[in-house]
């Protein structure tokens, strides 16, 4: 892990910790309240640099794609500057149902 000097708003813990799946998952259920999370790490190895993430949340009811996409984005802002790559699929509560049943 690199060295860094914390911000004010930061700790040396928080910058030097690992981005993973569950940590990911547990930051927006807390944060978006969302109902289902669903976190796969897409790395070749299984490094944590890629991710695919499925988010359904109340919190996206009435609200276009791109302004869920950036409640995701600024959610996990901290943890984006570690990922490559990241996939998000946002739906609400209803929408997760109707798929499911399809």
């Amino acid at each position: 892990m690199r060295s860094v000097t914390p911000t004010s708003s930061r700790t040396v813990t928080e910058i030097n910790m690992a981005v993973t799946a569950d940590h990911i998952r547990d930051k927006i259920i807390k944060e978006l309240a969302a109902v289902h999370v669903d976190v796969e790490d897409t790395s070749p190895n299984r490094c944590a640099a890629s991710f695919k993430v499925l988010v359904v949340s109340s919190q996206f009811e009435g609200k276009p794609l791109l302004q869920r996409h950036r409640m995701v984005n600024t959610c996990l802002a901290e943890e984006l500057k570690e990922i490559h790559a990241f996939e998000q699929k946002t739906l609400t509560p209803e929408q997760w149902e109707k798929q499911k049943s399809q």
